[in-house]
């Protein structure tokens, strides 16, 4: 209870040959590749395989199956950080369960009312508008039984007055249908933690699973997949090709997310439309959280919770103006910490170690703890 206490106390205020290309140049770490080569690799990502059956989430998503089939209650939720491989692996258990009737939903941005929740989900379940949480579950229960897989889950709460409705509506969903409807949940590890305090989580699920990282063969496998659906070609030598990916699997600690961009940020032009990969230039993330004040320690603390906020959201929750939390929110992008997606903002995948080794170090949380749970 200590972890949550101080974590609640801090946070309070605020493509594919193997042969090489000899003029290429190594692209400096504060350059990138072109924006339309990560959206192309991203895009063929959705190309997936079904989980293996040595997989521990495969072990987990089956036996929560045959539980479910037993009519038992048996909601599942996987936790994970930043480019843990949460929406991959609901996309994979997708192609994987063909058994049962199942439906994606992925919350792409902050959910802040009852009626946007309920309108979302029955428009992904194809229900009739629901008129309440209590009609949405009746309509549920009416119909065939069914696996939902509900993706990014920690944007149904926001730390402000009546902020926690959506995720409270969502709970009571799951406990009143849990047995006739298999919910697999994700949610961020860093929000899960504060809502654990909060609203004790894990009692409104059978399972509660952290995301295992991949390993080098998976990962391997993954971004050569990834690869070969893109329409660019990606050249290194033949020699070096074992260590350009065991280093994109150290440096990444076996996470998909963060290999995809350490892969895109080591890439060079080779010309001709092609880009070169050598061991010696494979990017690495950054070790320092260049922080300028306590203003963007709060607003990073907020992030990492939330997942994503706007300035008008971060203004909310830490009792600013919106003007203030715009400014705090342009120093950290420039500081490169994180990203804007207008109106929203992210952290900057490449910096969430070096922001999670910095809040630590705070003492703001013991994410160290947390990853090991």
């Amino acid at each position: 209870m200590a972890l949550f206490d101080r974590a609640v106390r801090w946070l309070e205020p605020m493509h594919l040959t193997s042969r090489w290309q000899t003029h290429t140049t190594p692209v400096p770490e504060t350059s990138s590749p072109p924006a339309w080569v990560w959206h192309e690799l991203l895009a063929s990502s959705k190309s997936l395989k079904p989980l293996a059956a040595d997989n521990a989430e495969y072990k987990v998503v089956n036996a929560a199956l045959m539980r479910w089939k037993q009519g038992r209650y048996a909601p599942v939720a996987f936790l994970g950080g930043f480019g843990a491989g949460k929406t991959t692996l609901l996309h994979r258990i997708q192609v994987t369960v063909s058994d049962v009737p199942l439906v994606y939903h992925r919350f792409a941005s902050r959910i802040l009312g009852q009626s946007q929740l309920l309108q979302q989900l029955a428009d992904s379940l194809g229900l009739p508008p629901p008129g309440g949480v209590d009609d949405l579950a009746a309509h549920l229960q009416a119909s065939p039984e069914q696996v939902i897989l509900l993706d990014d889950c920690h944007l149904l709460f926001l730390r402000r007055p009546n902020g926690f409705i959506p995720l409270d509506l969502l709970l009571r969903l799951i406990r009143t249908t849990g047995r006739h409807v298999l919910w697999i949940t994700s949610w961020n590890v860093y929000s899960w933690i504060y809502l654990e305090y909060l609203r004790r989580l894990s009692d409104h699920f059978d399972v509660v699973h952290t995301v295992s990282p991949q390993s080098l063969a998976e990962m391997r496998e993954m971004l050569l997949n990834n690869l070969s659906h893109t329409n660019f070609e990606v050249i290194w030598p033949p020699e070096e090709e074992e260590l350009i990916f065991r280093t994109i699997w150290t440096h990444a600690r076996g996470r998909p997310g963060l290999a995809q961009h350490i892969f895109v940020r080591s890439l060079s032009p080779a010309g001709d439309g092609k880009f070169a990969l050598r061991a010696d230039n494979i990017y690495r993330l950054p070790q320092q959280c260049p922080v300028k004040d306590s203003e963007e320690t709060y607003a990073l603390g907020s992030l990492i919770r939330h997942g994503v906020l706007t300035a008008r959201e971060l203004a909310s929750i830490n009792h600013i103006s919106e003007t203030h939390a715009a400014a705090i929110l342009a120093r950290t992008t420039a500081n490169g910490l994180t990203v804007s997606l207008e109106p929203d903002y992210r952290l900057n995948p490449l910096y969430i170690d070096a922001v999670v080794a910095y809040l630590d170090s705070r003492r703001a949380i013991s994410f160290r703890e947390v990853e090991a749970s």
